[in-house]
């Protein structure tokens, strides 16, 4: 089958800019389901980091309360296979049709994100003499019975024997991840995706398991995540930005080209952003310089054999708080205005300390509506910041969050964000509210309580109240990480009597860490106990 393997890689290199390729965005996988609406069965389940092409969108809209986090999309239909995961019971390779809720699906580029243009010879070799390039030399296990040993816990793997000339082959059958699922690897179409002494290998610093497919292809999995290549890329091509908040990540497809793709770094872990330079061969790529942590340059051949070179800057809207100041004014970056502000010990020396959201305030990041719902979607990042004080009347930052302090970002949504505060007893409180005029009847408000110890501002308590307008319908949270006791209270409305019921639920938890604000880093993305924290 390995005829398969390799036209499908192929098609993916090559082909994919005349198609709308997305995705698969839902960590724990994604249903397929035969109709576009939630009462149609379902036909697969596609795992995260999954590529599938859209075929057309039905234009039948849905907004799904996802455990606190509202997300609105609509239902599209997809074209999918199973050349490397069983999506389903089938086992033989088939490339096939379906509908998916696109709210989980993710753009495989993104010209939104990366500003380029084109620069002269002598501007590309001004800025190459002030360019950055670490060099990256990844640690490889090149063993396969130390890589087995490493991972008998999270790969299961079979081996054949063939012919003379290939006596034996090793295979991956199947990838417990670290995230808690359970993948099957398709062998019927993916039997070249072997383990090759010399090429193949595992990098424990990425948790990535490098095999060779048909041509030598890269053939990658995240033991971490279950995704493949097409999102983590072969560690061996990675180009690190000077800070390494950004990187240039790349796979080999075969044909003797490298597809590339830019990653950014979110709470220690390095997300896709966008396939790189769409316009070019990149089998042409020559030359490659970091100036700072959002601007590259690079250097091409046409294929009339002419060198053509590029700036190209990452649109990164988020910023970085300065290191101390005297007062509120002097760790807010010009252009950004104050959501919430509060002030407090945290850290309990007697000394108030202070804690702030902001938002940015340019122009370009406001959208326009003529719908339902406000006229104006003010899209601009938003920023966390919280400052030590000391006995000197300086303030120091302590910790900075680009992402806890999540956007309004649907014209018939509520103010999401409801502020921050320091309590008397120096915990500190988020709270959050969702109403929704039009897409959803649930209403709902969020807190999360942390405190400052071991280092770290651990979740200590989370509660939330969940209330249905139409039914009435109400259901109530309290988890207290420190007692590891969770409380689930509901009240609902009997269909034929329309007699008031009430539940009262209590429960032990068991929990091994406590979460931090940081390890945390969106709200409402954690899955714990049946619910979204």
């Amino acid at each position: 089958m390995k005829i398969i393997t390799i036209i499908f890689t192929t098609f993916i290199s090559l082909n994919i800019y005349s198609q709308e390729y997305y995705f698969i965005n839902a960590k724990n996988g994604l249903n397929v389901r035969s109709g576009s609406d939630l009462s149609s069965s379902k036909v697969a389940k596609i795992p995260y980091g999954v590529l599938v092409e859209k075929i057309f969108d039905t234009n039948k809209k849905m907004t799904i309360n996802d455990n606190g986090k509202i997300i609105a999309g609509n239902w599209v239909k997809i074209k999918y296979n199973n050349y490397l995961y069983l999506v389903s019971k089938e086992t033989e390779p088939f490339v096939k049709e379906g509908y998916v809720f696109d709210g989980y699906l993710k753009k495989i580029i993104d010209d939104s994100i990366i500003n380029r243009s084109q620069i002269s010879s002598v501007e590309f070799n001004e800025l190459k003499q002030k360019s950055s390039r670490q060099i990256h030399k990844p640690k490889k296990i090149g063993s396969l019975d130390s890589i087995k040993k490493m991972l008998k816990n999270h790969i299961e793997w079979t081996t054949k024997f063939e012919s003379e000339e290939h006596k034996r082959d090793d295979l991956i059958k199947s990838i417990k991840t670290k995230n808690g699922q359970k993948l099957r690897v398709n062998h019927n179409s993916a039997e070249d995706y072997v383990f090759a002494a010399g090429w193949s290998g595992y990098y424990p610093e990425y948790d990535i398991l490098v095999l060779e497919g048909g041509h030598s292809i890269d053939v990658c999995f995240s033991i971490q995540t279950g995704e493949t290549e097409l999102t983590i890329g072969n560690p061996e091509y990675i180009i690190p930005s000077p800070q390494n908040t950004h990187r240039l990540n790349g796979i080999f497809g075969g044909h003797e080209c490298i597809t590339y793709f830019l990653q950014k770094k979110i709470n220690d872990e390095f997300t896709y952003l966008t396939q790189f330079d769409n316009n070019y061969d990149i089998c042409t790529f020559k030359e490659f310089y970091w100036i700072n942590e959002t601007t590259f340059i690079y250097k091409i051949i046409s294929h009339k054999g002419d060198a053509i070179f590029f700036k190209t800057e990452i649109k990164d809207y988020a910023v970085e708080l300065p290191a101390s100041g005297t007062k509120l004014s002097d760790l807010i970056p010009q252009g950004w205005k104050v959501l919430s502000t509060s002030s407090g010990d945290l850290n309990n020396d007697n000394i108030d300390d202070v804690v702030f959201a902001i938002q940015n305030t340019l122009p370009e990041n406001l959208e326009f509506n003529d719908g339902p719902g406000i006229d104006t979607l003010d899209l601009n990042p938003r920023v966390l910041g919280i400052y030590f004080g000391k006995s000197d009347h300086i303030f120091e930052k302590k910790l900075q969050s680009n992402e806890f302090i999540i956007l309004r970002d649907s014209p018939t949504m509520d103010e999401p964000f409801d502020g921050v505060k320091i309590l008397d007893n120096g915990d500190l409180q988020i709270d959050f509210h969702f109403w929704y005029s039009a897409g959803s009847w649930q209403m709902s408000d969020h807190q999360y309580t942390f405190r400052y110890q071991n280092k770290a501002f651990e979740l200590i308590t989370y509660e939330s109240s969940e209330r249905h307008r139409g039914s009435g319908e109400e259901t109530d949270y309290k988890v207290n990480f420190i007692t590891k006791k969770m409380n689930t209270s509901r009240m609902y409305f009997d269909d034929e009597t329309d007699e008031k019921n009430e539940e009262d639920l209590q429960k032990k938890i068991e929990i091994q860490q406590l979460k931090s604000l940081k390890s945390l880093g969106k709200p409402f993305e954690w899955e714990f106990q049946g619910i979204r924290i």
